[in-house]
């Protein structure tokens, strides 16, 4: 009996660990992508309009790729948020930084307990040489 008691509490905070990991590395990806997508699309952008809708538009396609519903966010804006900033003029930079809300401990069947914001960023230099019409 002691030797069932023994091992399941040596096998329970693993399976924990290892349900956790998953959905780190998951969301780790998910926030590096956006970020480069997001500094990229800003980077060949015509106009600010145009720079906006397509980062807009990148960040709602990750965020339905995470799969989490809006509840299990801690905030109102979901568990995705981009920043962008920098210089769009020609010869500028700019950097796209992303923010992911990573859960601290991931229970099976019960949920997530905790966590807090992880962020990445990536700087895209604008085309030196770019003339816009």
């Amino acid at each position: 009996m002691e030797w069932m008691v023994a091992l399941g509490l040596i096998v329970l905070p693993l399976i924990v660990l290892l349900a956790s990991v998953q959905v780190w590395l998951d969301r780790k990806a998910v926030a590096e992508a956006l970020a480069n997508e997001a500094a990229r699309a800003v980077a060949i952008a015509v106009d600010h309009s145009t720079a906006v809708q397509a980062v807009d538009l990148l960040e709602s396609r990750q965020e339905a790729r995470l799969g989490v519903p809006a509840s299990a966010c801690p905030s109102d804006g979901g568990c995705l948020h981009v920043r962008m900033s920098g210089n769009a003029e020609t010869g500028g930079e700019v950097r796209s930084e992303v923010s992911v809300f990573m859960p601290g401990i991931i229970i099976p069947f019960i949920g997530e307990i905790s966590g807090t914001w992880w962020t990445t960023g990536h700087t895209e230099m604008i085309d030196p040489y770019r003339v816009l019409p």
